[in-house]
Formats: structure tokens, C-alpha cells, sequence
């Protein structure tokens, strides 16, 4: 059972977010719709048919419609122990926006991922290709985002498949490295009426993941809800407070959780480029059983992540830790999981983001930009260097150290293309074996 010592506990910050966005769990789904929609007319004084956008008929909200079309060419090649995988795979993407017509608007995007020539060199998770690695990268076509949004009064309302992101994306994200974007069915409304405040919510049905569209795991049905209130009004400087419950998945319990957090990022100094800065990010975060998860438990969230910044060179030193016990573990189902735990999706299990006994990452980077401007063009250029030391949080079987991975990337951004290099070497100490990649690619939008 868990303990409830209320008379020795002190004060604690995380206690009352905990309070509050638990609230938000009972309240009607009216009351979530009308009260941040009550605040705006009330305090918003400027009329949001003004802009110059809007379109004053259908057919000018079509025929003025932003499109973009743009391209991701990427090579793979991965070893571990007698495995390996080789993918060549071409991303193309077709994206569509209507004008703001009646404060409402459409958008559309449409993804394509073809292997070149074939997918004969490596597993994408459901071309029986058993003998090879996985690359989540499978072949096949998609609707990324189609929504229909409403504008009004600060407010903005958005039904359907969409894009989500909580902060840095390592509970809630679209894993954007992946060829195949995952992406989100949901209703979601966020609103900026108070000065330095915006209020984000979000009633997720369903998750649209980067794997096989014939894979069962492809579309995940389930009831979630993401909240988030964000202070702006340190100069440079966001305060976020956010919860997160999963409390109803039909098919994987282990997600069914309920995750509250606190997060303070931003950065002192001045241009990173010019003069010495310090960007910096602190997050707290509490995760504990929901819905009909077997498992009885409270895990901590900790990240502690400092850069220091000098005419375009870096230096970062960072902590992040998922907590866990003897049998479970925190777990962040949703997140952009490759961008975080070195490159070589080491820790990934099956979507989770953690394994049994935890993770603590402590990591380092060096780092060096260079930004040319030529006829009113940015040019940059990046050069990085990032050590990461795992080991468990809670040591089950004797296992303490997993061990450690080197990952090094160049990339270059020409305008609207873009070509990168990226090498990631991983050594097991404790935990999985020894894996290898590299990718090279290139990116054109138009």
C-alpha cells in the first residue's frame, strides 16, 4: 500500500499542480471548453477579424491556401553482434492550409515513404525481413494531419488528426526523426488571453505511431488527456507546469499512468553567438499508476541540463533520470523517444522509453555553429560531439552499469536544403550488446 504521512510532509510545489490538474480530470467537458473561452472575451480588447489573413469567402480561403511540398532522402546503416540493416529511404511530403475563413480553417498533410530500390535490407517491423535490424522507416502512405480549426478571441480550437507536443517532446511528441511522424487524433485547445500566460489542453483518442501501417501498433486507440499552463514572463525564461493521464488503453495497461511535472528552461546572457550565454533546463516530474495498471507506484522525473554558450561554440553537461522499483517502471509512451538516451534507440523497448530498473543518463556535448548570411540568406553550419553514461536507477540483478555511447553529427542548412552526417556508437557494459550506425542525408523544401 502506499503511505500517507501527512503529518510529516512538507510543503511541496509538485503537491499542489498535482491538486490542481487532477481537478481537471472531474470537470465536464463544457466547463473545459467555455472557461478559457469565458476569460478570453473577457479580457481580449482587439477585434481578431482584423488580421489580414482572413479570407472573406470560401473560395478565397481555397484558392489562397499555403502549400508546401518538401523532401527527406536518408540512408541508415546499422551493425549489432551478426545483425545488420541497410535503408535507403525517401520521405516525400505534401502539406495544404486554408486561409482563416469565418475564423475557421482546414489543413492537410500527406506523407510518402518509398525504400530505394526495395526494403529487402532491413526489418521495418512488419516486411518479414526477421534476419536484419529494425529501421523504423516502413514504406507506405499516410494522412500526417487533417484538422479543422477555430480561432477566435485568443482561442484556438483544433479537431482531428494534428500534431502534439508538451515541452521538449519527452512525454508528448511527434518523434519527428522517424520518417513516418507520429501524429495525433485529438481535440485541443490552447488560449493566450492573459498576459504572459497561455493554457494548453488536449483529449487525445488516438495515436498515430511511425510503425507499419499494417502493424497492429500503427493506430493505438486510447483515452488520454494532456494539460499544460505556461508562464512567460521571466525575461527569457518559461515556466511550465503540465499532467499528462493515460486511463484507458485497451490493449498495453503499462501506459495507463498519470504523470504531473514542473519545468523551468530559458537562458541568461546574450547572443549565443556574440557573447557568453547560459541556456538551461530544470524539469521535475512525478509518475504514478492509473486506469487499470496492475502495478502500485510513485516514480520520479528529474532533468538538470546546462549549456554554456560563447560565439557560436558550446559546452553542455546534463542528468536526466527515469525512475523505477523492483517491478515497474516510468514510462513515456508518447514521446519523441529517439531524441533522447544517445541515438541508437538502445532503451526504446517496444515504445517505452525505459526498461526495468530505470535509467539515469548523465551526458556531455561539445558543440560549434557557424552562421554565414549571403543575399539575404542564412547559412549555418554544425559540428557536435555528445558522451552518454548509462546506468540503472534501481539495480535488479546485479545490473548497474549498461554502458556508454558516443554519437557525432555534422549538419548544414543551405536556405531550404539541408545535408547531415550522424555516427553513433554504443558499448554495452551490463546491458544489450554493442550496436553501430550511421546516417547521411539530405532535405529540400519547396
Amino acid at each position: 500500500m502506499k503511505k500517507n504521512n501527512k503529518s510529516n510532509q512538507m510543503f511541496c510545489p509538485l503537491s499542489v499542480i498535482h491538486s490542481y490538474f487532477s481537478s481537471i480530470k472531474r470537470w465536464p467537458l463544457r466547463r473545459i471548453i467555455l472557461l478559457p473561452l469565458c476569460y478570453s472575451v473577457v479580457l481580449n480588447t482587439h477585434a481578431e477579424w482584423l488580421k489580414t489573413d482572413e479570407a472573406h469567402s470560401l473560395e478565397e480561403a481555397f484558392s489562397g491556401a499555403k502549400t508546401a511540398l518538401d523532401f527527406r532522402l536518408r540512408y541508415e546503416d546499422a551493425e549489432q553482434g551478426n545483425q545488420g540493416a541497410q535503408a535507403l529511404t525517401l520521405r516525400s511530403r505534401f502539406s495544404f492550409e486554408t486561409r482563416p475563413y469565418a475564423f475557421f480553417n482546414l489543413g492537410l498533410e500527406v506523407d510518402d515513404v518509398r525504400a530505394l530500390p526495395d526494403d529487402d535490407n532491413y526489418n521495418s517491423g512488419h516486411n518479414q525481413q526477421f534476419d536484419d535490424l529494425r529501421v523504423e522507416d516502413p514504406e507506405g502512405s499516410s494522412i500526417n494531419q487533417a484538422w479543422l480549426a477555430y480561432d477566435v478571441a485568443n482561442t484556438l480550437f483544433k479537431y482531428g488528426r494534428q500534431r502534439l507536443q508538451l515541452n521538449n517532446e519527452r512525454f508528448v511528441g511527434g518523434d519527428a526523426w522517424r520518417q513516418h511522424e507520429q501524429t495525433f487524433s485529438a481535440f485541443s485547445i490552447s488560449n493566450e488571453s492573459l498576459n504572459y500566460l497561455r493554457f494548453e489542453f488536449a483529449q487525445i483518442n488516438q495515436v498515430a505511431t511511425n510503425a507499419d501501417e499494417d502493424s497492429p501498433s500503427s493506430r493505438q486507440d486510447l483515452n488520454a488527456k494532456m494539460a499544460k499552463v505556461n508562464y512567460r514572463g521571466f525575461w527569457l525564461n518559461d515556466l511550465s507546469l503540465y499532467g499528462l493521464w493515460i486511463t484507458d488503453h485497451p490493449d498495453m495497461v503499462q501506459w495507463e499512468t498519470a504523470t504531473y511535472g514542473i519545468r523551468y528552461a530559458g537562458d541568461f546572457g546574450g547572443n549565443a553567438y556574440s557573447e557568453l550565454s547560459v541556456l538551461f533546463e530544470l524539469e521535475y516530474a512525478r509518475q504514478e499508476d492509473a486506469g487499470n495498471n496492475p502495478e502500485n507506484f510513485q516514480f520520479a522525473y528529474r532533468l538538470m541540463d546546462v549549456t554554456l554558450a560563447y560565439r557560436g561554440a558550446s559546452l553542455t553537461a546534463g542528468y536526466e533520470r527515469l525512475g523505477a522499483n523492483e517491478s515497474a517502471f516510468l514510462v513515456t509512451p508518447l514521446g519523441s523517444l529517439h531524441d533522447f538516451q544517445g541515438a541508437n534507440d538502445i532503451f526504446f523497448n517496444n515504445g517505452l522509453g525505459n526498461i526495468p530498473g530505470g535509467i539515469q543518463d548523465t551526458y556531455f556535448g561539445l558543440a560549434y555553429r557557424i552562421e554565414r548570411s549571403c543575399m539575404n540568406k542564412t547559412f549555418t553550419t554544425e559540428l557536435s560531439v555528445s558522451f552518454h553514461d548509462y546506468e540503472a536507477d534501481r539495480v535488479l540483478n546485479g545490473v548497474k552499469s549498461y554502458g556508454h555511447e558516443w554519437v557525432l553529427a555534422a549538419k548544414a542548412d543551405l536556405s531550404s536544403h539541408q545535408i547531415f552526417v550522424q555516427y553513433a556508437d554504443y558499448s554495452a557494459d551490463q546491458y544489450g550488446r554493442d550496436k553501430s550506425t550511421l546516417w547521411l542525408g539530405a532535405a529540400l523544401s519547396l
